[in-house]
């Protein structure tokens, strides 16, 4: 054999696999390889003014829906076509507007080399027009503490104060501080005490609160969280001077449980929080868990020891996608009195308020030694990405004691209505409930469920 051909022999077999397997990539050099895990989307140099956190074209858009998809979207698609139209700008305006009313990324407000000081306003139906102002002066290192300082004055002359330190060690996962607060409310709604309480009762005092408290926190890992509290403070009711009726018109003071009086107290106790979600603070799947116990005893001879503790449940649950989430969520909360305490005044016993409203129902209608509220909501993105309809259901009931919770006692509330989840953790809520008594319109703005 010629020494050449025998060299051809060796090297040009591989070399024509080469040139073969090479064929089809010069023919589709220039074709997009979407969906081909080899490929990756070109990451920015260092000089690029290309945004590195830009999504790429890293995956083809799907050809098409599959059918299961269109047949569980058609429903609300059909439910929600009238209300693209009314609500053809509001995507517009909450991406515009409220992202900076809500939860801005800057405070607004004047800014001093150490602090800003800021407007604030808030309007409720019970205290009327708000104005105020906030200093904020923030932490930039572990060694500085974050500092805030509120102050308020409606226009139906509730006054409000409240002061908050906090510094903490991002290196050891650990944060505490002090927070003080001061309310005074001369047309704080009362309604009764009991699971059967009716709005048309609706009358006013004035409240008085006050509180100085310590905490500290500790981070066990990234999904559970342990905190140590403890504090002074004290409660006080009287006689409303700005709201009509006054308690005294519909109820014998005397039947009130600490009505008239003050009650001071020294608290402490422990709470925690475990969550497992996919993403926050807007998740569509995992779980979340608090729980709090806290020990109360009197300062002022009025002889109450009681301990109060309250627990929350939540789950979500993606239903064929992303955009379509079951939220559900329980809560309860109870103060039971030592043997031999004397009753736990009105003003400090669990109520239906913030967490725990019953939605069809006025803030504050419920009270007793226990509350407890369950609520389900199935939520669709309507407008992308941050707008949302949603219905839900909510059960709810105050009692004395824990056996007296029955089913056949429970508040029910239906409803619905728009929710828009701001990019800094806050959401915007407008939705009609009814009830028992009727419907209830209202927007809650704030952050949680």
């Amino acid at each position: 054999m010629h020494p050449r051909n025998g060299r051809s022999g060796r090297i040009g077999v591989p070399l024509a696999l080469l040139l073969l397997a090479a064929a089809p990539l010069a023919a589709h050099a220039d074709e997009p390889r979407y969906g081909d895990s080899t490929w990756v989307a070109p990451y920015p140099v260092a000089d690029s003014t290309g945004d590195p956190t830009a999504p790429g074209p890293r995956v083809s858009e799907p050809k098409g829906e599959p059918v299961g998809e269109t047949i569980l979207r058609t429903p609300f698609r059909i439910i929600g076509l009238p209300f693209r139209a009314l609500f053809a700008g509001f995507e517009w305006l909450a991406g515009v507007g409220a992202p900076h009313v809500f939860e801005p990324h800057v405070r607004v407000g004047v800014h001093l080399p150490y602090a800003t000081i800021s407007p604030t306003f808030d309007y409720t139906a019970q205290t009327g027009f708000e104005p105020g102002f906030s200093i904020h002066r923030a932490a930039y290192r572990e060694d500085i503490p974050d500092i805030t300082i509120h102050g308020s004055w409606s226009f139906k002359d509730q006054r409000r104060a409240s002061f908050r330190l906090r510094v903490g060690s991002d290196s050891l996962h650990w944060n505490g501080g002090l927070f003080a607060r001061y309310r005074y409310t001369p047309t704080t709604r009362f309604y009764g005490v009991g699971n059967f309480t009716h709005g048309d009762n609706r009358s006013y005092y004035l409240a008085e609160k006050g509180e100085i408290n310590a905490f500290m926190a500790k981070h066990l890992t990234k999904h559970a969280t342990v905190r140590l509290i403890g504090g002074i403070n004290s409660y006080a009711s009287r006689h409303s001077y700005n709201g009509t009726p006054p308690l005294e018109q519909n109820f014998a003071p005397s039947t009130i449980e600490g009505y008239g009086h003050d009650s001071r107290m020294v608290v402490f106790g422990a709470n925690g929080e475990w969550a497992k979600l996919n993403r926050g603070p807007d998740p569509y799947a995992g779980v979340y868990v608090r729980g709090e116990i806290q020990r109360y005893r009197s300062l002022n001879g009025i002889d109450v020891q009681y301990v109060q503790w309250d627990g929350e449940v939540r789950g979500y649950i993606p239903v064929g996608a992303q955009r379509r989430v079951l939220a559900l969520r329980a809560v309860y909360e109870a103060a039971n009195p030592d043997a031999g305490s004397n009753p736990i005044p009105f003003d400090r016993l669990p109520a239906s308020v913030d967490d725990y409203r019953f939605l069809a129902y006025h803030g504050s209608q419920f009270r007793d030694q226990q509350v407890g509220v369950g609520q389900i909501e199935y939520r669709w993105l309507v407008f992308p990405p941050t707008v949302q309809m949603y219905a839900l259901a909510q059960i709810g009931e105050v009692a004395p004691s824990q056996r007296l919770m029955r089913m056949d006692d429970i508040h029910e509330s239906y409803g619905g209505g728009l929710r828009y989840f701001g990019p800094n953790g806050g959401w915007v809520r407008g939705q009609v409930v009814h009830g028992a008594e009727g419907f209830n319109i209202g927007v809650d703005i704030g952050t949680g469920f």
